[in-house]
């Protein structure tokens, strides 16, 4: 039998992270590097690196839309070779909305993705301090002057594009739209749908016992070996250290929101909420 290493480099076919930004690609990404032989491509889709991923593109009517917060039109070969660089044992990493276009290129490369969650409450906290502490995030201006307060706010109703600048200053999607944009991945057949509450462990909120399963879980789905102790050991290593990871904690939605936070939530993402898991009516 060929070592583990060897044969994720020779048998595993590369494999999608996808997810909303601040749900936990970070946190996935680490514990899959952490499998033997498995790496990081280099490959990124997101709104961020949209000039990275242009660079050389050649102008097409057939595009496929990139970025969650702020999709943006991608032409098709800038994502075919894009992908093409994502070899055998090698994960890429994105945030990309739903397409067929998209569906159609995972599938005809034979890859595997993992669509991360995280209670939406949680992601808009989270996108919220983060956006207001990073200057390099384009909407970093807009959140600036703003409470903490107006700032979840802000992430929960999202914004228009700025009229005068509308390439680097693209607006927000309210939370329900972003979540409903990615929550169709869920439903294919070479997808699977894991969870940063899953995955955190106990340092998070979570359970070790949750953790394990799932990593075993996602590991069966990839077609990574593994065994208890390599599971343990990734378990062990997993939590922190990454360079978005804040807090990783669960439920602190709970402590941050207001009655106004909790109303608009339910109006504009009440359903996805539901639909992803995190709660079974409106009466929360």
């Amino acid at each position: 039998m060929l070592p583990n290493t060897l044969h994720t480099r020779l048998a595993v076919p590369g494999f999608v992270i996808n997810s909303l930004p601040k749900a936990g690609t970070h946190l996935l990404g680490k514990a899959m590097s952490l499998f033997p032989g498995v790496r990081y491509a280099g490959v990124q889709f997101d709104y961020s690196n949209l000039a990275q991923i242009l660079a050389g593109a050649n102008p097409s009517a057939d595009t496929i839309p990139v970025g969650v917060d702020a999709p943006q039109p991608v032409p098709l070969n800038a994502i075919q070779r894009g992908m093409d660089q994502v070899g055998r044992g090698e994960f890429t990493v994105w945030h990309v909305p739903f397409s067929d276009g998209m569906a159609h290129e995972i599938a005809a490369r034979n890859m595997r993705s993992l669509l991360m969650l995280r209670d939406p409450r949680d992601v808009v906290v989270s996108h919220a301090r983060f956006v207001a502490t990073l200057p390099d995030h384009f909407l970093y201006a807009r959140y600036q002057g703003l409470s903490e307060s107006e700032q979840i706010m802000l992430s929960i109703r999202g914004l228009a594009a700025d009229d005068h600048d509308p390439v680097s200053q693209p607006g927000l999607l309210d939370i329900g739209a972003r979540c409903r944009s990615i929550w169709e991945w869920h439903n294919q057949p070479f997808n699977l749908t894991t969870s940063f509450e899953k995955l955190i462990g106990p340092q998070g909120g979570g359970s070790r016992e949750d953790q394990i399963a799932e990593l075993a879980r996602i590991a069966d789905h990839v077609g990574l070996r593994h065994s208890p102790a390599l599971l343990a050991q990734i378990a062990d290593a997993v939590f922190g250290g990454t360079k978005t990871f804040r807090k990783g904690t669960t439920g602190a939605w709970a402590a941050a929101f207001t009655a106004d936070h909790t109303r608009v939530f339910k109006d504009v993402a009440g359903d996805v909420l539901i639909a992803m898991g995190y709660e079974q009516d409106h009466d929360w």
